[in-house]
């Protein structure tokens, strides 16, 4: 296990399942929102930091294939939010997914859908990851309010693409309960310490 630190502006978004590359969002004064990812060193000891994307564009939240090979991620460089793949690590060609907008990809564990969200709904996409990356047609699942609001996914899916964890408002404004001698209390309730 290693302990890796980022510096406070960048958030991990992703970690490849041999645990080799980590993927990272890096702010930069002047390119916005990039794509970085460390590598472990070959010796084991340590990782090299290196650039996946980092354009005039934002680009953020990128998440790895089941594979390694492909990473989703979201640019602004059409003038709105998107998805898109590219190759990992080489970058090279890339492949738009969303098609009116699109944040918070996912892919199914399996690798067969990408999964991302447009507005409140959830869109998938089947892909195929075998020698060339390819997409056919987003279908629209569900929508949820609770699937809105930024780059860092509100959602979940299975192991199968077949069952979805969602945030649910509860209705109203959210509140935030502080009970004070809260034991005091329950020791009263119980006649006395236990």
């Amino acid at each position: 296990m290693y302990l890796v630190a980022l510096p406070l502006l960048e958030f991990v978004t992703d970690w490849s399942k041999d645990g080799k590359h980590l993927l990272y969002d890096r702010q930069d004064s002047e390119t916005h929102a990039d794509i970085w990812y460390l590598t472990q060193k070959a010796d084991g000891d340590g990782f090299d930091a290196a650039p996946f994307l980092a354009t005039k564009f934002s680009e953020r939240a990128a998440k790895l294939s089941p594979d390694g090979r492909h990473v989703a991620y979201v640019s602004n460089e059409s003038g709105e939010n998107q998805v898109y793949v590219r190759p990992f690590p080489e970058g090279g060609s890339k492949w738009q997914i969303s098609h009116t907008v699109g944040t918070q990809p996912r892919w199914r564990r399996d690798g067969r859908e990408l999964f991302f969200i447009e507005g409140s709904t959830l869109i998938a996409v089947p892909v195929s990851l075998t020698s060339s990356f390819s997409a056919g047609t987003p279908t629209k699942l569900f929508q949820s309010p609770g699937l809105g609001g930024g780059a860092v996914p509100q959602y979940d899916v299975s192991a199968d693409g077949q069952r979805f964890v969602t945030r649910e408002s509860v209705g109203g404004i959210p509140t935030i309960h502080v009970v004070e001698n809260w034991f005091t209390e329950f020791k009263d309730e119980q006649g006395g310490a236990q």
